[in-house]
Formats: C-alpha cells, sequence, structure tokens
C-alpha cells in the first residue's frame, strides 16, 4: 500500500512539473525571460484556486454580515392607583423591566426571516405567556425572568411584482394602527397565521390593500377560533411634507361566542367583555374607520412635525347593546435622534363589547375594554439611542356596569422609562 501511494505521489508530481519542463526546454538561447519563470507557471493553478477560495470566503462574509442583530431594554416605575370599587387592595408602586433581542436575516433576495425573543410574565407555562405586554414585575424574591418567543416571521416580498409582501408565522401586527392607535390591537401584539399586503402607488396616491387570517385557539374537540381581517387604506402626499390618510378595515372573529374566552393566565378573566360563566356572551365583527393627518410646523431653522388622528371601532354583530368605541388624538415633534422629543395625547372611550377585550391596550383603565380616559405622555431623546419617557393615565374605569357593588371609578397610572436601543 506504501509503495502505492509513493507511486500516485510522483505521478502528480511529474504530471504537474512536465509543462514546466516543456516550456523550460522550448526557450531560445539568449531569452530575455526572467530565470524561474517555469516555476511562477507552476505556482499559477495554486494562485488561482486560492483565488476561488477566497472569493469564496467573501460571499460567505457576505452573507453573514447581511444578518442585522438588534435589541432594546427598558427600566420602568409605574404607579397604579386602584379603582374606588376595590378598598381591599391598595395603591400600586412597581419595577419593572422589558428585554427583547431579534436577528434579521435573508434567506434570499425576495425572502427574509426575523426572529425575536422577548420577556413576559406568565401564570401558566403551558400556556403561554402575556400576548399584549412583554413587562416583567421585578418581586418573588429575584427569581429568574422568563423569555419566550417574541416573533418568527418569514417574509416573501417578490421583486416580480412591486408592493407585494406576504408573511407567515408569528408575525409583527401587519394591519396599519392610525397614528399608533391601541384601541384595536396593543402594540405588543404578536398574531399568528398569514397575512398578503398589497400597496399600489400612482402618483400622490397611493392604495394598500391588507389581508390576514389568524388562529386563535387550536381545540381537539371543538372548532378551532381565529379571526379574519381586511383594512383598505387609501393615502394622498401634499407639498411641504403634508399628508393625508384614511381607511377602514372589518374583523370577524370566528367560534368565539359561547366558547371559552381568551385568557393566557387560565382564570377566565374577559378583560372586560360580556360572559357567560367562562364563556364570550356575543360574537365579534368589528368595523374600524380611521382618518390620519400629517404636516409640519416651522421653528426657526428646522420644521416640527405634527400628526392628528381619530379611530373609531363598532361591533357589528347583533344583539350587542355596548358595541362603540373611539380614540382621537395627536402627536407633536419625533423622538428618534438626540435632542428630539415627542408629545403625545389621545382620549378614548372603549364600551364593553365594542372589541375584543383581550387584544385592545393593556394600559388604558386596567387593561381591555369598558372604560373612558385620558393618556399624555412625553419622550426626549438625550442621546443616540437613550429615551426618557414619562405617561400618565386619567381614567375612569367600568362605565358599563350598573351594579352598585362594581361601580364605576377612577383609575389612575403613572409610568416613567428609560430606555436603551442597539
Amino acid at each position: 500500500m506504501a509503495g502505492f501511494v509513493r507511486a500516485c505521489v510522483f505521478a502528480s508530481m511529474a504530471l504537474v512539473c512536465s509543462p514546466c519542463l516543456l516550456h523550460a526546454g522550448d526557450r531560445e538561447p539568449g531569452s530575455k525571460e526572467a530565470p524561474g519563470r517555469g516555476a511562477e507557471a507552476a505556482q499559477e493553478p495554486q494562485k488561482t484556486g486560492e483565488k476561488a477560495a477566497e472569493t469564496k470566503e467573501a460571499k460567505k462574509r457576505e452573507w453573514y454580515e447581511a444578518m442585522k442583530l438588534s435589541g432594546d431594554f427598558r427600566l420602568r416605575y409605574e404607579y397604579i392607583g386602584q379603582p374606588s370599587w376595590d378598598p381591599e387592595v391598595r395603591d400600586r408602586h412597581r419595577p419593572r423591566i422589558r428585554a427583547r433581542i431579534g436577528l434579521d436575516a435573508p434567506v434570499f433576495d425576495d425572502l427574509d426571516f426575523k426572529l425575536r425573543m422577548a420577556t413576559a410574565e406568565s401564570v401558566n407555562a403551558g400556556t403561554g405567556a402575556d400576548p399584549v405586554s412583554t413587562n416583567m414585575t421585578m418581586t418573588n424574591g429575584d427569581s429568574k425572568k422568563g423569555i419566550w418567543l417574541d416573533l418568527a416571521q418569514l417574509e416573501y416580498h417578490p421583486s416580480a411584482v412591486k408592493g407585494l409582501k406576504l408573511l407567515f408565522g408569528k408575525m409583527e401586527n401587519p394591519y396599519l394602527l392610525p397614528g399608533k392607535s391601541d384601541l384595536v390591537w396593543d402594540h405588543d401584539l404578536t398574531p399568528e397565521g398569514a397575512a398578503l399586503k398589497y400597496t399600489l402607488e400612482q402618483g400622490v396616491f397611493s392604495l394598500q390593500t391588507i389581508l390576514g387570517g389568524f388562529l386563535l385557539m387550536e381545540r381537539s374537540a371543538e372548532t378551532d377560533a381565529g379571526v379574519f381581517g381586511i383594512q383598505a387604506i387609501l393615502r394622498f402626499k401634499l407639498p411641504a411634507n403634508i399628508y393625508l390618510l384614511g381607511g377602514v378595515g372589518y374583523f370577524d372573529f370566528v367560534n368565539t361566542r359561547h366558547k371559552p374566552v381568551f385568557d393566557y393566565t387560565g382564570t377566565g378573566k374577559s378583560f372586560g367583555n360580556t360572559k357567560t360563566g367562562g364563556d364570550y356572551a356575543h360574537d365579534y365583527n368589528e368595523l374600524e374607520l380611521f382618518f390620519e393627518a400629517g404636516f409640519e410646523v416651522p421653528a426657526g431653522d428646522k420644521a416640527i412635525p405634527v400628526q392628528v388622528f381619530v379611530h373609531s371601532v363598532q361591533n357589528m354583530a347583533t344583539h350587542v347593546d355596548e358595541n362603540f368605541g373611539w380614540i382621537a388624538g395627536a402627536c407633536i415633534g419625533k423622538a428618534d435622534k438626540p435632542l428630539s422629543f415627542a408629545l403625545k395625547y389621545n382620549y378614548r372611550e372603549l364600551r364593553k363589547d365594542a372589541v375584543v377585550g383581550a387584544f385592545t391596550d393593556s394600559d388604558s383603565f386596567g387593561g381591555g375594554t369598558d372604560g373612558r380616559g385620558h393618556k399624555v405622555s412625553l419622550e426626549v431623546v438625550p442621546f443616540k439611542n437613550v429615551t426618557l419617557g414619562v405617561s400618565y393615565f386619567h381614567d375612569e374605569a367600568r362605565i358599563s356596569t350598573t351594579n352598585a357593588q362594581n361601580r364605576r371609578g377612577a383609575y389612575r397610572r403613572l409610568q416613567v422609562d428609560l430606555a436603551v436601543k442597539f
């Protein structure tokens, strides 16, 4: 065997060296070709191979560099003034944290993958964590805090069809939230299913259509629950950075009436909705209308962006009395770079069965439906990637309740935030 290996090695050397010997024999006397040229020729295949390896390695680096890692961390002090109907519960002062880390990776030119992990509170690991909050209270004897899958999304945007996007998985909410309204959907909600978004642009006009289908509860012994939705948005751009936006949406929750409420705690909490036992008493077919406008106000050599919006929703299901909600607000400034700010205000009223309470804002009047009130907030960016914020909620909760024992009452909440991102 050893002799066979040596024979192969010698044969390989002969094949490599033979072209060099032939060229050396063909060289004429007195040739000006530099000595050792044959050796350089022998090295050319090796250099070519090294160059190909370097190109392959460069491609690997380019793929790796195309991946983007991002994240944020927020510290919060929160005060909650409990409503007067429950004198046994005291006002709360609680420190909270939120941590998120995400990865964006291109699969190929037309397909991207997004992954994000986040903190969230859970009562029962088997039922997951809070779908509309990534905050965690610092309590329970310095116990370890849970990290959950917050986002796992594929986004297909074919270059052959401009303006088309297809989304699959546990995704960022595909629907437009006018003025960042959380009247229907909380900002932290990441629905699970599939969505299609198509935007058609024609000069100063653009028309966007959004379709979505999401699974809410997979049931082994009964029909699954889900929600199908559609939005249509028309945007009009004017000179001087002015825009107008209007739209309509419809969300049909299927197999919810007389079915268990959506409650991650497993305690049968309905978040304000009417229930019979542990089941929803009504169906939810939510029709929304919204309008948004943006413009700029001169301020010396700069311009301050201003945004105003109004958003309404009505449950169109039959035999539902407390079925309407609305919010209106404004934002002055934009907290996106050092020494910038954003001052925001909104007022909302959300009746008991206007929307599914499990998915609306988790802060106003204690979270869920059946309340009205004001929210004012200020964000300031003192340094790059650092934001300071304060929000105050001045609410009235349980506005639909006529029972004297559970009558409406004042609800106050204060949040002070320090957030960093990378």
